[in-house]
């Protein structure tokens, strides 16, 4: 059976002398794992199409249990990425992330993320804590975790002031009703709560997130006084509902601190 679908590769290692196994996230399959045999040869065909990141048309074969590549036509490798060893670590933690949760059944609003991610990274004109922060909230969104930010879970108020995120629950506190909580350690149904405080600034720049079309969730700014904020709840969201940790993110929390 041949198969033509356009996706970004989200995973490539080496098999064989000479050969690669690439994962590709596509929206009509999700993660597809081809053989590209040759592609480390020098001159292959394949050599850019099958490289981590980029963006390409595969035509794949499959024979029994392994799909082999049998056409590729790259569109976009992201080559400014490599300009910049911060957006290229969270590059790869972003196609570690996408590579956890995508299904192998559809994977078109993931997809669309990630090359607007890598647009976005490889382009170097947003604050990269700004695009991190924005693919965490959306990725959780994406897995259906999205959040209520709008009114105060336990009173029902409007939110304009300092408040809190009740992260497990997904939704917001205000400080009025969380002065009355007493310092509880768990949440209402029993799942061990995880409480981020929220200036006014981040909770507007989350609303925005939440709401914003794909192609816009990094057409936003927020102050140096906030942005760790944001940066740190966005992480703190998606890790604790995937309720794991990547390898990739440390990695790139250490090249951003150096």
């Amino acid at each position: 059976m041949i198969t033509t679908f356009s996706g970004v590769v989200i995973r490539s290692c080496n098999s064989g002398e000479s050969d690669r196994m690439i994962t590709v996230l596509c929206a009509e399959y999700g993660k597809v794992t081809v053989l590209a045999k040759g592609a480390r040869k020098t001159g292959s065909k394949f050599m850019s199409s099958a490289s981590l990141y980029s963006y390409s048309t595969f035509t794949v074969q499959k024979e029994e249990e392994i799909s082999f590549l049998r056409e590729a036509d790259a569109h976009n490798t992201f080559f400014g990425l490599h300009n910049s060893l911060p957006a290229i670590a969270l590059a790869g933690y972003a196609c570690a992330v996408c590579e956890d949760v995508a299904t192998e059944d559809e994977g078109g609003m993931l997809m669309r993320l990630l090359l607007n991610t890598l647009f976005a990274l490889s382009e170097g004109k947003k604050d990269i804590r700004i695009v991190k922060a924005a693919f965490e909230l959306t990725v959780s969104c994406i897995c259906g975790f999205l959040p209520d930010l709008f009114a105060c879970s336990i009173c029902g108020g409007g939110i304009s002031k300092e408040s809190y995120l009740d992260v497990m629950n997904g939704t917001v506190i205000c400080s009025d009703c969380k002065e009355k909580l007493n310092g509880e350690k768990t949440a209402n149904d029993g799942t061990a709560s995880v409480i981020c405080p929220i200036t006014p600034t981040v909770i507007t720049a989350l609303r925005y997130i939440i709401s914003a079309d794909i192609k816009r969730i990094f057409s936003f700014s927020v102050g140096d006084d906030d942005l760790p904020m944001l940066e740190a709840v966005c992480e703190k969201y998606l890790l604790n509902h995937l309720e794991r940790s990547f390898d990739a993110l440390d990695f790139y929390k250490t090249v951003r601190e150096v």
